[in-house]
């Protein structure tokens, strides 16, 4: 995150120089440069909205497996004795085919952001060469000038291209944030009772039942027909 935040403004910086430079060579050339910038300013737009949801999904569904993934090694016991092995397997098969899917699809977006970027760079390239062939041979610009402009626009596409590496890694970073505070926001089962609760001492607490007895059914006798409370009932 913190390569990410250098890379924006120094790239920023770098965009904003060329242009201005831009406007001392050519004022007309400079200005098809601007009238690109709207379009690749709504298409980060476009990107960023979606992939702030594809890496939030990503980052829950990571938590779901891993919660997942967790039962089944501290309860594998308990899954044996009981057999449900397929059952479980299907679970954690379904929590980890989750996050695969939403993992694909957050770097199909990323992939599509930096191709998008590249395109964008290409069509401001192609616009800057087409006027600047016009303008040449109208002899309002220099064959010279036309050629340091393109270096010029490289300049100041290439933060665009950088863009898109960068707001990954923002992305990754927010997503990861939110789902903290998404975290802690979930209220605790026990409440702390605050002022009005009751310390308790530093010994153990006993507990005490009264008129409560319990015994195993007799062979033949079915746990409801036992008279009191019969052990293992419901188990």
């Amino acid at each position: 995150m913190q390569w990410g935040g250098i890379m924006l403004i120094t790239n920023g910086g770098q965009a904003l120089l060329a242009l201005v430079v831009m406007f001392v060579y050519s004022v007309p050339l400079a200005l098809v440069v601007v009238a690109m910038v709207p379009v690749i300013l709504l298409t980060i737009k476009w990107f960023q909205s979606r992939l702030e949801v594809a890496y939030l999904t990503v980052r829950e569904r990571v938590g779901r497996m891993l919660a997942v993934l967790a039962e089944v090694v501290v309860g594998s016991p308990v899954i044996r004795a009981y057999g449900i092995e397929d059952r479980i397997r299907n679970r954690l098969g379904d929590a980890i085919e989750q996050h695969r899917s939403s993992g694909v699809r957050a770097g199909a977006l990323s992939s599509s952001f930096s191709g998008a970027g590249e395109l964008l760079s290409a069509l401001v390239v192609a616009a800057v060469l087409v006027a600047g062939t016009v303008l040449a041979v109208g002899g309002s610009v220099s064959v010279g000038t036309v050629v340091a402009f393109l270096f010029l626009v490289q300049l100041f596409v290439q933060p665009v291209q950088m863009l898109g590496e960068a707001i990954n890694e923002a992305q990754t970073a927010v997503a990861g944030w939110r789902r903290v505070l998404d975290v802690l926001d979930i209220a605790p089962d026990v409440a702390d009772p605050g002022p009005s609760g009751v310390d308790l001492p530093a010994v153990a607490v006993g507990a005490t039942f009264e008129g409560v007895g319990f015994r195993y059914p007799r062979p033949g006798e079915t746990a409801r027909e036992a008279s009191g409370t019969p052990a293992l009932l419901d188990i």
